[in-house]
């Protein structure tokens, strides 16, 4: 399970967890199920250019409901591996569901699929807290910039330092897009007391000419294709898996 969080809003916590859902499950072959827990305002399905369904919000607040054939039925695939539940609820309600509700949801992936990619929202609610608690993986999303460092350290304090069950593992987005007014990645390092795993550079470009062509950039050949594969190896230890030449070749 991998919890992806991000420091602060607007780091780029959707774009890393939707494209290493999407490697894990496409690059190597894995099951993946990419679960949007921000049921007002998550962006995973937009990223994904698909419809989102009220499935989560079912699940979640009737939990004993929650079987495979329930799975099957709210979730959307994209390709043969990979499966997104997300939501898109009204901004009148108060939406609560509880700690116990998504134990029940995660568990019932984690008997479907390889791994379980889970797109955080910054709310400290039980239940987010709950995710962090239990993730085999916890990704720290920040920028270099004074407000996302502030934001990490306090987020790395919350989460402690981990251990052999639970790693986390801290990822710098947008590398180079505040110039010299950035904070360094040495300064980084040092306050947060944390290496990055993961150093991925501002690349507009790219993610402009994806959206227009409704394509995600892991899915195209880069520096962030790259970034996002050296990511995949440090959850699953495990390579891309190479294509064949005549895959290659349709």
């Amino acid at each position: 399970m991998v919890a992806c969080i991000g420091a602060r809003g607007g780091v780029g916590t959707t774009t890393l967890a939707v494209n290493l859902a999407w490697y894990l499950a496409h690059r190597q072959n894995r099951r993946v199920a990419l679960v949007d827990l921000d049921l007002q305002h998550g962006d995973c399905a937009l990223a994904l250019n698909i419809k989102p369904t009220s499935g989560l919000r079912e699940a979640l607040v009737n939990p004993g409901r929650i079987d495979n054939t329930l799975l099957e039925r709210v979730m959307n695939p994209i390709g043969e591996r990979l499966y997104a539940l997300t939501s898109e609820e009204t901004l009148r309600e108060d939406l609560h569901f509880t700690p116990e509700a998504v134990d029940i949801l995660l568990l019932a992936l984690r008997e479907q699929f390889h791994y379980v990619v889970l797109d955080l929202p910054r709310t400290p609610s039980p239940a987010n807290r709950r995710v962090l608690d239990t993730a085999d993986f916890r990704v720290v999303i920040a920028d270099q910039t004074l407000r996302s460092m502030r934001d990490a350290v306090r987020l790395r304090a919350a989460l402690g330092d981990g251990d052999a069950k639970h790693r986390n593992l801290l990822v710098i987005n947008r590398h180079g897009e505040g110039g010299r007014h950035a904070v360094t990645l040495h300064e980084m390092e040092g306050v947060l007391e944390l290496r990055p795993k993961s150093v991925i550079r501002f690349q507009p470009t790219l993610f402009t000419s994806a959206a227009s062509n409704a394509r995600l950039p892991a899915a195209r050949r880069g520096k962030f294709a790259d970034a996002i594969a050296g990511l995949a190896v440090e959850l699953s230890g495990r390579p891309a898996t190479r294509r064949r030449w005549w895959r290659l070749r349709k």
